[in-house]
């Protein structure tokens, strides 16, 4: 006897079953927000370390013109030190970005 699918014809090879899609935001198969932090999360308090780290420079320097992308600067907050690589930090923010990623607030006025 011939095995049958679920859609009632043979075949009698190996058939995954269909599962239903997850609605958006709900379980790990992802929705809208897979992959992003919410505002005000941890991107954005990576956002303020690196401004952090780059007034400190400029207060030092004078300028932050000269930073090469390797430099690596050193933060004293409330947690204590923390190495920040200002460099890519720098270069990330001066490269444009789509603007389907920019959020109301960063938005250019």
């Amino acid at each position: 006897m011939a095995r049958r699918n679920s859609d009632g014809h043979g075949g009698g090879g190996i058939h995954r079953a269909e599962t239903p899609p997850s609605p958006a935001g709900q379980g790990e198969a992802g929705g809208a927000g897979r992959g992003r932090v919410p505002v005000g999360g941890a991107r954005a308090a990576a956002f303020e370390r690196g401004l952090a780290a780059a007034r400190q420079c400029r207060d030092r320097e004078g300028a932050l013109d000269g930073v090469s992308r390797k430099h690596v600067e050193t933060v004293i907050d409330g947690d204590g030190a923390t190495e920040i690589k200002l460099g890519v930090w720098l270069a990330n923010q001066r490269r444009p970005r789509p603007r389907r990623h920019r959020t109301p607030d960063r938005a250019p006025h």
